[in-house]
């Protein structure tokens, strides 16, 4: 897996709720953890700044903005995305390419 520091600066287009991660408390934020796919190619997911140490802040920094982790880049677009909906480990994505791309990303029960 590929993982930037750089937000992702093109469309979104796809929004899907993250599985595999506990909501945050209440004091923290009311957005619960999101994963988008973009026009630039990439995957990425999306909560409380702090949630991943590999996350790039977005906001005022403090508690309650929002950060960005790029979970895959690939060359194309990606159209559509799933997540295995029980622990959300896999997740499956459709490409402009009309590729299907299949990844297991690492997941702290």
């Amino acid at each position: 897996m590929c993982t930037s520091q750089t937000p992702v600066a093109s469309c979104s287009l796809q929004l899907k709720f993250g599985p595999c991660e506990p909501l945050m408390s209440s004091s923290v934020a009311a957005l619960p953890p999101l994963l988008y796919c973009t026009s630039d190619g990439t995957i990425c997911q999306t909560g409380a700044a702090g949630h991943s140490s590999q996350a790039n802040g977005w906001g005022s920094g403090g508690t309650g903005a929002l950060s960005s982790e790029v979970l895959v880049t690939e060359s194309c677009s990606i159209n559509s995305f799933d997540v295995e909906p029980s622990v959300g480990q896999d997740i499956i994505a459709a490409t402009d390419y009309e590729c299907i791309l299949l990844f297991h990303r690492h997941v702290e029960l």
